[in-house]
């Protein structure tokens, strides 16, 4: 479950399934992911990108092995003390995996939430988050939390959405965007912050027939292109940076 989670950070389900299938084959318990070192982990990673989704990962499996003793813990604020776990991640799990009465806020039921509250402002935004949040910890019941959770995704994902299908939605009756006509203009769209350039840095060194590139110097907690293995490739990760070496 923490895998799946994890790796549907940012994106879709549908690109999720076959990576999800892959890393379990190679690390099928938390025991064995833990065990593992971060550039087999990376290397079981690629291709979903945000790599450090995978590190945070790697640090939680280790936690759960070293600190927890490989013993679960159910309740959503302790599953918050895992690296990379935010509250959404540790509501999911809490009430999926160990039917614990956790809420859950994404963007399916942040929409459906904001509708039922006539909430007209940035759902981004501190203030509209603690109302999102206070209302689906109210509404979670202590019975089958899990189904009722994967109730509101599914119907804020296919009833809810964007096109709002109001005429279908079993819930409109008790609804306060569709009771005053504002559904259309909820939730508000958020203001796009200002791009900004960003520029990465790679050194090539050249011997003969031999190319050495260096790069990721320092860390960086964004997107990185994927690690992958060429014809008569070696690829070494040591210290602080990859570095690719290609014989030609």
């Amino acid at each position: 479950m923490l895998v799946a989670e994890v790796m549907a950070q940012q994106t879709r389900i549908e690109t999720v399934r076959p990576y999800f299938k892959k890393f379990l084959t190679r690390f099928p318990t938390v025991e064995a992911l833990a065990s593992a070192k971060i550039d087999e982990v990376l290397k079981a990673w690629e291709g979903l990108g945000y790599y450090s989704r995978a590190r945070y990962l790697h640090k939680a499996s280790r936690m759960i092995v070293e600190e927890w003793g490989g013993v679960w813990r159910e309740t959503a604020l302790e599953l918050e003390a895992l690296p990379g776990v935010g509250r959404y991640t540790a509501g999911a799990i809490a009430s999926f995996a160990f039917d614990q009465p956790a809420a859950i806020v994404e963007a399916n039921t942040a929409r459906l939430f904001a509708r039922l509250m006539a909430l007209d402002s940035d759902l981004a935004q501190s203030a509209s988050r603690r109302q999102l949040w206070s209302l689906a910890e109210r509404v979670v019941p202590r019975v089958r939390p899990g189904e009722f959770n994967q109730a509101l995704i599914d119907l804020g994902a296919t009833v809810c959405g964007a096109r709002a299908l109001c005429q279908e939605c079993p819930v409109r009756s008790c609804c306060r965007a569709f009771e005053h006509g504002l559904v259309q203009r909820i939730p508000r769209q958020a203001v796009r912050p200002d791009l900004t350039d960003l520029f990465e840095l790679m050194l090539v060194i050249r011997r003969g027939s031999e190319v050495l590139l260096i790069n990721y110097l320092v860390p960086f907690q964004g997107f990185q292109f994927p690690y992958y293995i060429l014809p008569y490739c070696i690829l070494c990760i040591s210290l602080s940076f990859a570095w690719l070496l290609i014989k030609r």
